[in-house]
Parts: structure tokens; C-alpha cells; sequence
């Protein structure tokens, strides 16, 4: 990965398996064509972001656009990274509470079979419960910031289990081996999208948000104009019938303008929640 910043566009997300390749698949086609550059998408899986223990993609030059979670972007700011910087447009999905912003929720959910027991989160209290890993604002960061609302803290739960990924977790509800887990509501919609026989088999407790959606994240060695244009390009994807259907297939409405302050309101939850932990417990 040694071309020059600027011949093709340089791709990578980090939100695999949690949302499906074939949608960063579907905006690298996109821009390919409307920007009339070629272009490679990488794939990481075993982060959620760049990983702080070796040098990122960003920094190295060998990237261009990226796709990861806000809470490994705040990290990265926090640590002074000069180059990366927010494309001010992000994906706003389609969620009956969604009401057109750029924010997603976090869906506590568990088997049908218990959604009697289980009326209110509260009555989870003594259960089993799943997490996708520590850094996830829907799958832990909110959960604690609940507890805390209700004056618990993770021995709430009679056993917490770590689990790698949002689809671990609900497979994990499926299968019975837990009672419930809280999951990106964006993700739950692409698992139940990619599995419609799960869905009768969960249903969702309670929900909570909105937190701020997943930003883009582009070089900021790259081109003022360039990364206007790929802006522009995404806020205008909705406006064409063809790319609009498609984007119609992952529960997508779109593109929206956005500004860093949309990640305040993670800040605060981090900040209120910052002497407490899912894995080990101490006030």
C-alpha cells in the first residue's frame, strides 16, 4: 500500500462482521463511479478502529477514507492524531426513532420465549448477559451509564460475558446460553435483514439513545477539494434513483450533514461512566 495519496481512493472499515461488507462494498462502487477514480476496500475485523498498539493506516499514509466507530475516533483525537479528520456527512439509517437524524440506539433484547420475564430492563436483574467487547457505546458504555441511572453497577448481572461482536451476542440470546445483550440497533436491523429466521425468536426490551452514528473518517493529507467532493457525493447518493435503492437494501435513507459537537453526547456518557466497568467492578 505504497501509491501516492490521490491516484485511487484507499478504503477500510472496521465495522465488520457488525454491519455487512456488501454496504462498504456499495459506497466504494458508488463513489468509484461518481468520482471516477479506482479504488480498494480493506477489511479489519479484529478492531473496531485503527489498533493503538501498532502505527494506523492513517498515520503510515496508506488510507484514505475510513469507517469505524466514534468511540475509536474520540480515542484517536485524544491521543493528538493530526491525521485524521470527520467528512462532515454521515449515514443516517431508517429507525422508527430515528425521526431523519445521523444518531442510531442501543436494543436490549432477548428470546421471545422470555419477553414476559423480562417485561423492563429492570427484570434482568440476577440474569446473564452478553457484550460485544469494552469500547462499544451501544453494547457497554450505555449499559453502565443505565446502571448507574438505577444505582447498579455490573454485579447487577449474575454473570457478564464477552463476546467479540454484536452478532456473537444475539447469537448467543439465540442459542440460549445468555438471557439478553444490548446491540446497535443498525446492526440488529442487518442481522434480522441477513437472518429472517431469528427474528420471531427475539424481541427487544427496551431501547435507548439516541448516540451519535459511526463517523467517515477521511486523511487529512488528502485534498481540500477531493474530500469536498467525496462529501458531496455522499449527501447526494439518496438523490439518485438507482443508488437509492440500494442504499434502501442496508435500511439506509442516506447521507446528512454533520459537525464534531454530534459527539458530545458520547463524551458525556464516557465521562459518567469513566470508574466503571462490565469486567471488573470497582467504585
Amino acid at each position: 500500500m505504497t501509491s501516492k495519496n490521490g491516484e485511487r481512493l484507499r478504503i477500510i472499515t472496521y465495522l465488520a462482521p457488525n454491519y455487512p461488507i456488501a454496504m462498504y462494498q456499495l459506497f466504494q462502487d458508488y463513489l468509484e463511479k461518481v468520482l471516477e477514480k479506482d479504488s480498494y476496500l480493506i477489511v479489519e475485523s479484529r478492531w473496531t478502529g485503527p489498533s493503538k498498539a501498532r502505527e494506523d493506516p492513517f498515520t503510515l499514509d496508506d488510507v484514505d477514507i475510513g469507517f469505524f466507530t466514534s468511540h475509536a475516533y474520540l480515542k484517536m483525537k485524544e491521543r493528538g492524531n493530526s491525521h485524521i479528520e470527520l467528512l462532515q456527512a454521515a449515514p443516517v439509517f431508517n429507525h422508527p426513532m430515528q425521526e431523519g437524524r445521523a444518531v442510531y440506539f442501543s436494543e436490549v433484547v432477548v428470546r421471545k420465549e422470555n419477553e414476559e420475564k423480562f417485561k423492563k430492563f429492570e427484570n434482568l436483574q440476577g440474569g446473564s448477559w452478553a457484550y460485544n467487547f469494552e469500547d462499544s457505546l451501544s453494547g457497554n458504555f450505555i449499559v453502565l451509564s443505565e446502571l448507574k441511572k438505577l444505582g447498579f453497577d455490573a454485579t447487577f448481572f449474575s454473570r457478564r460475558t464477552k463476546t467479540g461482536s454484536h452478532v456473537k451476542s444475539l447469537e448467543e440470546v439465540i442459542q440460549g446460553t445468555t438471557d439478553a445483550t444490548s446491540v446497535d440497533s443498525n446492526a440488529l436491523q442487518m442481522f434480522y435483514k441477513m437472518h429472517p429466521e431469528y427474528e420471531g425468536r427475539l424481541t427487544t426490551v427496551c431501547t435507548w439513545g439516541p448516540l451519535p452514528v459511526h463517523p467517515v473518517v477521511v486523511n487529512s493529507r488528502m485534498k481540500g477539494e477531493m474530500k469536498e467532493k467525496i462529501k458531496e457525493a455522499l449527501l447526494e447518493m439518496n438523490k439518485i434513483p438507482e443508488w437509492q435503492e440500494k442504499l434502501e437494501e442496508f435500511n439506509l435513507a442516506g447521507f446528512q450533514p454533520i459537525t464534531e459537537d454530534i459527539y458530545d453526547m458520547e463524551k458525556d456518557i464516557m465521562d459518567s461512566v469513566a470508574k466503571m466497568s462490565l469486567d471488573v467492578i470497582y467504585y
